[in-house]
């Protein structure tokens, strides 16, 4: 892996690039600080990449390079890794991460916007078989080829735990890591007029999007006031109130003033914290300057109210 992409710059990139090798090397902060740190966290020692990680996603994007693989060393930390508690020297190096390997890629890479689906297939299927020379009968979804198909969920939300993998081993190097959707495109997907939205369109919607804190009993807007801002709840409870004889609660999932990020009428009802919330909130200006630098969303959205218009209007004769 380290060689071919080499081929980019000179060694001295290497040297950057393979950031584990560097630092053990010049003996750098960097590398010290894990030492420092591993002493009493055993089961964390291997051979580590701490910087330089937006080149090796570049490489991976853009074919320099191929694979993502790992040794995958499950020394157990009660009978192996502490041999090192009082000598780092003899913490066996290495870690266990096979499994949680292809998860990992998905959520940095795919969800995170740096490599298509496509490109995840490839590095993790394709390439492989076609380097073990067993593509196509590996590798490949295709009539000859052996039926070892996985489904994959991409809107899977797991969180990473000792407790629930299946490697013999007694620690995850990524225990508590949670892998899936962004939590903001997680919530949005929600939403009716984002329903066909693509990843992408999504994402664009979450970047212009915050979420924001707001204590118990916080009026969010009053009925009459103008429509500038949609939220979606997180957490929490608020009330909401229409006249004094027709009241609401909405709970997390739920949300409101969607129609405001179109039209801006004024709010039709009055919303307040009833505990305390989190909500992810749109501003109709930044909503508005989005609809203008991506074209395709609002042809997306246009297509998505039009057919929940149709549905209502059936549901009305039926």
């Amino acid at each position: 892996m380290s060689m071919s992409y080499a081929t980019m710059g000179d060694s001295r990139r290497l040297q950057d690039v393979v950031g584990g090798l560097w630092f053990l090397h010049t003996a750098t902060g960097d590398f010290l600080g894990i030492c420092v740190q591993v002493i009493s966290h055993c089961e964390w020692w291997c051979s580590v990449l701490t910087k330089n990680l937006g080149k090796l996603w570049d490489g991976l994007k853009h074919d320099h390079l191929q694979v993502v693989s790992t040794d995958h060393c499950p020394f157990c930390f009660e009978d192996q890794k502490v041999l090192g508690k009082d000598d780092f020297t003899k913490i066996p190096n290495g870690g266990p991460g096979i499994e949680n390997r292809l998860q990992l890629i998905y959520h940095h890479g795919v969800n995170d916007g740096k490599l298509s689906i496509n490109r995840f297939v490839e590095l993790v299927s394709t390439t492989p078989a076609r380097i073990f020379g067993m593509y196509p009968r590996k590798g490949a979804i295709a009539a000859g080829s052996d039926a070892d198909i996985v489904f994959w969920d991409p809107k899977a939300d797991y969180t990473i735990s000792a407790k629930t993998h299946h490697m013999r081993v007694d620690y995850s190097m990524f225990e508590g890591f949670r892998v899936g959707r962004e939590e903001k495109i997680r919530h949005l997907e929600r939403v009716p007029i984002f329903a066909d939205c693509s990843l992408k369109q999504l994402r664009s919607i979450a970047d212009i999007s915050k979420i924001v804190e707001v204590p118990e009993r916080t009026v969010l807007f009053r009925a009459g006031e103008p429509g500038e801002e949609f939220f979606i709840l997180i957490d929490g409870t608020a009330l909401v109130t229409v006249s004094p004889h027709k009241k609401a609660r909405i709970r997390p999932g739920e949300f409101f003033g969607e129609m405001s990020l179109l039209d801006g009428e004024p709010r039709s009802a009055t919303v307040k914290a009833k505990t305390d919330l989190r909500v992810l909130v749109i501003e109709r200006l930044h909503f508005w300057k989005l609809l203008r630098e991506v074209p395709g969303l609002t042809e997306q959205m246009l297509v998505t109210l039009s057919r929940r218009i149709r549905a209502h209007e059936r549901s009305q004769i039926a």
